[in-house]
């Protein structure tokens, strides 16, 4: 293989578009019109798309349209990592600064404010 061979770099599509977990509110809103993230596999191909375009306008709003010069794939990843965002994954779990229930910090927080009377 040539040293100098063109690689493309991997995008972090986090940063470039912006994406972030669905809210509550959205997720609920989505299953209250009778779509399911889990169950996407019982849904007839037009409802796939469907969703997907949903999803991604709840995420990305305006700049949704970046998309359009996409390839399908592109797309596809976007909405794949929205998802993963949303049920939480290892790379979002990394990325969070809040500390868990169990952690040193989280306790010596409570303590803190039980001491504040």
């Amino acid at each position: 293989m040539e040293e100098n061979a063109q690689v493309k770099p991997e995008v972090d599509l986090d940063e470039k578009y912006g994406l972030r977990p669905l809210t509550r509110g959205e997720f609920k809103g989505l299953r209250k019109d009778g779509y399911s993230l889990a169950k996407m596999d019982k849904l007839d191909p037009d409802q796939v798309d469907d969703l997907i375009d949903r999803v991604i306008d709840m995420v990305m709003g305006d700049r949704a349209a970046e998309l359009d010069d996409e390839p399908n794939t592109t797309v596809h990843q976007v909405f794949q990592r929205i998802v993963a965002l949303t049920y939480g994954d290892e790379k979002s779990e990394k990325n969070s600064s809040k500390p868990g229930a169990g952690s040193k910090k989280a306790g010596q927080q409570k303590k803190t404010k039980k001491h504040r009377k």
